[in-house]
């Protein structure tokens, strides 16, 4: 993914999986802690409970994907490590796809960023369009 964080979609089938890193800034204090719960221990510790958040802030989950005429219609995430994320849609409004060719430089665009498209079993853009028509 593009944008303030790496992430990762797979999909298969009408199943998608999708796994998004930590919101991180510079501005977080760093700790010279071996492990992740010896970090937010000492986060806690040191009265800096925003900072243990950050670091236990990945976002993933498990959705499917609801047809209409062969085109996704919605995206909804069934199971999440964030339990107030089920039930919702995983695209942040209509998703677009950019670019000129099925390559690297293909992507498709939601009001929370840019996602590249690094492997795919569309043969063309087109084809990859008519798929993400969200109605």
């Amino acid at each position: 993914r593009c944008g303030d964080r790496d992430g990762v979609v797979v999909v298969v089938g009408n199943h998608f999986n999708y796994l998004l890193d930590r919101h991180l800034s510079g501005d977080k204090p760093t700790y010279g802690a071996p492990s992740l719960v010896e970090l937010v221990d000492s986060a806690i510790a040191d009265g800096n409970r925003s900072v243990a958040e950050a670091y236990l802030g990945v976002e993933a989950g498990h959705g499917t994907i609801l047809s209409k005429g062969g085109a996704s219609s919605s995206w909804l995430v069934d199971t999440s490590i964030q339990p107030w994320s089920e039930g919702s849609t995983f695209w942040n409004g209509t998703p677009t796809v950019e670019g000129t060719i099925m390559d690297h430089s293909c992507h498709i665009v939601d009001k929370n960023g840019k996602w590249a498209v690094l492997e795919s079993s569309f043969e063309t853009l087109d084809e990859l369009r008519s798929f993400m028509t969200l109605d």
